[in-house]
C-alpha cells in the first residue's frame, strides 16, 4: 500500500516511509514488494488511532475543524485556484418544505451518501437550526469550532466550516441552535437574501453537488437557500396537511424566482413515509400528479424502520442496511435526478 504525501501534508504531519518486512500477517511475500507508509500526527491522539488498513490523520491548523479525523487525500489546499474549472460547476439542490417531520434531513443525508458512493464529491449545508443532519452523520457538535452561522455572518470562510466524514465524498458544514438568531440578524445585512450565495461561490467550483437542508419554515435563512440554489427538491409525507404547504412553497418559489433568483427550478417533488396499504396515500399522490404531473418524482420514499434507526448509529441508511427498502429507494432516486439532469443539458 503507497500513499502520495505533498509537502504541504508533510508540514502538518510526521511521515514515515518504509518497506515491509517478509513476513505480513503471517503471508510470505518477496522482500520490498509492499511500500507501506506510516503516518503520525504531531499531537496525541488516542491509541489505535492510525492503522495499515485505515490512515486517517488528525487535522491541527484552523481551516480544519477541530476534533475531526479527515483523510490525506481529501485534504482541502487553499492555495489551490478551483474557479478555473469552468464549465464543470457544481449544482446546488435546497431540499426544502416548510412542513416539519416530511423527511428533508433523511432525504439530504442518504442522498449525499448515495451521490458521494457513485465518486461525486458532495458539500452538505446544514442550514437547519436542529442539526439533525449534522448529528445523522455522525458529527459531535460540542467538538465543532466553526459553523454555518459563522459562515453567515463573515467570521469565517465555508471552507474554514468543512467537517469531513467517515463516508466517501460527503463534506458537512455544520450547525448549532445559534443559526435560529440569524434569520432575525440577517434582516439588518445588506445584500441579505445573497449571504448565503456569495459564501458558495467558490464551493461550487470545488464539489460536484451540494445540498442544503433547509429550516421548516418560510424566514431569512430559508429564502437565502433558495436564491443560492439551482433547484428546490420538495419532500411530501403522504398526509393531507402536506398539501397546504406545498402550495405555500411553490408560492414562494414564485416570488424568489421573480425578485432573486430568475434561473430557479422545481427539481422534484418526492413522496416520502409512503405506506402503499393506505388510501390515503394513493389519494395524496393522485392529487399532486393532477396539478404537478412533470415534477413529481416516479420514485418514492417507504416508511423504512432501516431509516429511522441510521442515524442514531451516526450512519446514512446505505450504510448502515444497504438491502433495506429506504436504502434502495434513496438510489433510484439519486438515478432519476441524474436522468433529468441530462436531459435539460440536451435541450
Amino acid at each position: 500500500m503507497s500513499i502520495e504525501i505533498n509537502k504541504r501534508q508533510r508540514k502538518l504531519f510526521h511521515v514515515e516511509q518504509f518497506k515491509s518486512p517478509k513476513s505480513i500477517h503471517g503471508k510470505n511475500v518477496p522482500r520490498g514488494t509492499i511500500q507501506i507508509t506510516k503516518i503520525k500526527a504531531r499531537q496525541n491522539v488516542p491509541r489505535g488511532t492510525f492503522t495499515e488498513g485505515h490512515i486517517l490523520v488528525r487535522a491541527k491548523r484552523r481551516n480544519f475543524q477541530k476534533g475531526v479525523f479527515k483523510s490525506v487525500k481529501m485534504l482541502y489546499n487553499k492555495n489551490t485556484n478551483y474557479s478555473e474549472r469552468g464549465d464543470t460547476m457544481g449544482k446546488i439542490i435546497a431540499v426544502s418544505n416548510q412542513k416539519g417531520g416530511v423527511g428533508k434531513s433523511t432525504t439530504v443525508c442518504n442522498l449525499a451518501a448515495v451521490f458521494g458512493a457513485r465518486g461525486e464529491k458532495v458539500l452538505i449545508i446544514d442550514f437547519d437550526p436542529q442539526g439533525n443532519t449534522t448529528t445523522s452523520y455522525g458529527i459531535q457538535k460540542r467538538s465543532i469550532r466553526n459553523t454555518v452561522y459563522d459562515v453567515l455572518m463573515g467570521d469565517c470562510s465555508l471552507f474554514e466550516a468543512v467537517c469531513a466524514t467517515a463516508f466517501r465524498g460527503v463534506s458537512v458544514v455544520p450547525t448549532t441552535q445559534e443559526l435560529a438568531g440569524a434569520a432575525v440578524q440577517l434582516m439588518t445585512m445588506e445584500n441579505r437574501a445573497y449571504q448565503l450565495r456569495n459564501q458558495l461561490k467558490e464551493a461550487k467550483a470545488f464539489y460536484d453537488r451540494i445540498l442544503i437542508d433547509c429550516p421548516p419554515t418560510l424566514d431569512m435563512l430559508t429564502i437565502n437557500a433558495l436564491v443560492a440554489a439551482d433547484s428546490v427538491l420538495i419532500p411530501l409525507q403522504c398526509e393531507f396537511l402536506s398539501l397546504e404547504g406545498l402550495v405555500e412553497l411553490h408560492n414562494t418559489i414564485d416570488r424568489v424566482k421573480q425578485t432573486w433568483n430568475k434561473s430557479l427550478i422545481i427539481e422534484g417533488i418526492l413522496f416520502t413515509m409512503c405506506v402503499d396499504r393506505y388510501k390515503i396515500t394513493g389519494q395524496i399522490v393522485s392529487e399532486v400528479k393532477k396539478h404537478f404531473p412533470k415534477e413529481v418524482f416516479s420514485t418514492s420514499i417507504p416508511r423504512n424502520v432501516a431509516l429511522s434507526e441510521a442515524p442514531s448509529f451516526g450512519q446514512p441508511a446505505i450504510y448502515y442496511d444497504k438491502k433495506a427498502k429506504g436504502s434502495k429507494a434513496y438510489e433510484e432516486l439519486a438515478k432519476e435526478i441524474l436522468k433529468r439532469e441530462k436531459k435539460r443539458r440536451d435541450k
